[in-house]
């Protein structure tokens, strides 16, 4: 509580006088004043196209008990409301140091999470099994960035065990600042592909930006990656003693032996260190049973091995956008809007054609954004796989997903719709005959998650 204190006094210009500090105080901060409830602290955060110091009233009035502003925003703050206001330099460097505070001042183990595909699927399976042996806090929503990352560790709380925390990158030094912030015990790098290329210039530099993850952060922590990625993992293993690896190669730390799909989801048998453990799992995706060689990797480092052979798999289901299986009106609808770059797509296209036997699908896919210089190649690159498979129906929405249509068609015959946006698309929804399983895939941007609920 001292040490809180001293923290505030040392990071702030002024602090109110009617301000009264708690031992959880970084457990109370929010950022935005729509979710302000009575006990709240508010963190009034300057953006491009906002400034959260004009709702400092509005926060106290629903009962925060106070109020971080920057010394830009003091215009906004009235004389009677500076009693409950930290003043501070920059209210964004305060709490990024807040979240560093913490962090350094708590016993929980932070699991940080990086890679260009199934972040969020790996933070879920992960929080899953580990809620079996722990009190497990994780990242919410996409927190990803350097505000969101420094939210997710203030929100951890004390009797917390475990932490999950995601790490995105948009330029290079992304990640060596969230490790900064996050200092993890143990970083997975789940994959590096293609998304966001477009942002890194190539893809040496976004491979470069994910490594930071093991190049930025302490010796001690484990680090865990793909066997397959051999220059990640020589990466890693330059700076980090314990390095696990997952993988089907017979020199991955967790082998994946076997994958055996039912008609309720498949076992994976996974090899590690002499034994064999299988896990039955409810449903299927291609990424599937490397992701849960990654949890059975967190398990082998955290000594949870038994724990994880005996775990119970029967009640994890997917989330909304995510692979999600919905029965619908006329149709079995895969759900996979929330967002997409190539690698992620075919994973898609080759699980729902697993899943339904290869039966009359209705494939609906939408733009591919943010992949630079080779967007309109590895929108090719998606049509050709589907002109492989002899798919019979495909939708396309968007500029650059009519590159898909046009691989996939040339030459072949095949049901082929394309329209310009969403909006056409769902004008034109009821002329469609859709077949009895549909596959929606694209860039959260696209909105073809509007398809979806019109379907279910």
């Amino acid at each position: 509580m001292n040490d809180l204190g001293e923290f505030i006094s040392r990071e702030s210009i002024s602090v109110g006088k009617k301000i009264k500090l708690v031992s959880y105080f970084p457990n109370l901060i929010e950022t935005d004043s729509r979710t302000i409830c009575n006990g709240s602290v508010f963190v009034a955060i300057k953006g491009d196209s906002f400034d959260g110091s004009k709702f400092v009233g509005e926060s106290l009035a629903k009962g925060a008990i106070a109020c971080v502003v920057p010394e830009s925003g003091m215009d906004f703050v009235s004389e009677d409301q500076l009693d409950c206001c930290i003043i501070v330099e920059d209210s964004i460097l305060f709490l990024q140091n807040l979240a560093r505070f913490w962090r350094q001042n708590n016993q929980f183990k932070i699991i940080g999470i990086t890679g260009s595909n199934g972040k969020t699927t790996s933070k879920e399976l992960i929080k899953h099994f580990l809620q079996s042996v722990g009190r497990v806090a994780a990242t919410e929503g996409n927190f990803n960035n350097e505000i969101g990352v420094a939210l997710t560790i203030c929100r951890i709380k004390s009797e917390d065990q475990f932490a999950i925390v995601e790490m995105g990158a948009r330029h290079r030094g992304n990640i060596a600042f969230l490790v900064g912030l996050a200092d993890p015990d143990i970083g997975i790098l789940l994959n590096i592909g293609s998304a966001h290329v477009g942002e890194f210039g190539s893809k040496q530099a976004l491979r470069e930006t994910k490594q930071e993850l093991f190049t930025s952060s302490r010796p001690e922590m484990v680090a865990i990656c793909q066997e397959s990625d051999r220059q990640t993992k020589v990466v890693a293993e330059r700076k980090h003693p314990r390095t696990l690896t997952v993988g089907e190669s017979e020199d991955a730390t967790i082998r994946i032996v076997d994958i055996s799909p039912h008609q309720m989801g498949f076992k994976i048998s996974l090899f590690y260190s002499g034994n064999q453990i299988t896990v039955d799992f409810p449903y299927f995706h291609k990424s599937l049973p490397e992701h849960i060689g990654f949890v059975m990797a967190i398990a082998a480092s955290l000594k949870l091995e038994t724990d994880f052979s005996s775990f119970s798999w029967s009640r994890y289901k997917a989330f909304p956008g995510r692979f999600k299986a919905i029965k619908g009106k006329k149709a079995l609808v895969f759900d996979d809007s929330y967002n997409a770059n190539p690698e992620s797509m075919e994973a898609g296209i080759e699980s729902v054609l697993f899943v339904s036997h290869e039966k009359d699908c209705t494939f609906v896919l939408g733009d591919m954004l943010e992949l630079g210089d080779t967007e309109v190649s590895e929108h090719e690159r998606v049509g050709k796989l589907m002109k492989s498979k002899n798919v019979k129906q495909l939708i396309t929405v968007g500029k650059l997903a009519k590159s898909i249509g046009d691989a996939a068609c040339d030459g072949g015959p095949m049901k082929y719709h394309h329209f310009d946006d969403v909006d056409e698309l769902m004008e034109s929804c009821e002329d469609i005959d859709f077949s009895p399983v549909v596959y929606i895939k694209g860039s959260r941007s696209v909105g073809l998650d509007s398809l979806v609920k019109r379907l279910i």
